[in-house]
């Protein structure tokens, strides 16, 4: 028997490293919980739910890209309770709420999240860089660190001016980090829209930037 998941939420809970999915299918009005034990278990059920639509059968989650993961023994752990930082969860929300029409625009779309926190940013990318490098934000040093400060429910922006790219364009980048995974622990999950294109959600910003580049992005933080 396979039920196609209608609903679903991860959470997770930086401090512990654990977290949890809760989600619904269409044969059950209830809520069905198992937890996540590492963040690489994170990554792959989120990679699994990003394919849609997904089914779950009691033992699996299949998507409808062929990906499946296997959940069979995960119960033996027990039930986890998990707690998130709320700013944190806020911010998530807000990403979610605020891509789907900021998705061809990353400038637009960090100003449509940072507005509703109250934090004003303007004009283009390169103009975001710069005014994230002002002395009214908190400078970071590294992605591990823009990670600690996302899931400590800091509004964390990254970004990168067109000029310093190593093929200087006119055009910069810039991101909303936010609590999730860390890629090879340099990069942070993120959302952006994409000029000409469409960004991504809930990804690590290894896939933001060029390889040339990606290492080259700044990071501030404001609480909120």
């Amino acid at each position: 028997m396979y039920d196609q998941v209608t609903k679903y939420r991860f959470i997770w809970k930086p401090s512990d490293r654990r977290g949890e999915i809760a989600f619904f299918t269409n044969a059950s009005k209830d809520t069905t919980k198992l937890p996540i034990l590492s963040p690489e278990e994170f990554s792959a059920i989120a990679a699994i739910f990003r394919t849609g639509p997904v089914f779950w059968n009691g033992s699996y989650f299949i998507s409808g890209e062929g990906f499946s993961y296997h959940t069979k023994d995960i119960d033996q752990f027990g039930p986890f309770i998990c707690e998130t930082n709320s700013n944190a969860q806020r911010i998530v929300d807000l990403c979610e709420q605020e891509w789907p029409s900021n998705s061809s625009n990353c400038s637009g779309f960090v100003i449509a999240v940072t507005s509703v926190l109250g934090v004003t940013l303007a004009g283009d990318a390169n103009d975001i860089v710069n005014a994230i490098r002002s002395a009214e934000w908190e400078q970071i040093s590294s992605g591990n660190d823009a990670k600690i400060a996302a899931d400590a429910g800091k509004l964390v922006v990254a970004g990168l001016r067109g000029d310093e790219q190593v093929n200087p364009d006119e055009h910069g980048h810039v991101v909303i980090i936010v609590s999730g995974p860390i890629a090879n622990d340099l990069y942070p999950t993120a959302y952006w829209g994409k000029l000409g294109g469409v960004g991504e959600k809930f990804k690590t910003i290894n896939y933001a930037w060029r390889a040339t580049d990606r290492d080259r992005v700044t990071y501030a933080a404001k609480t909120i």
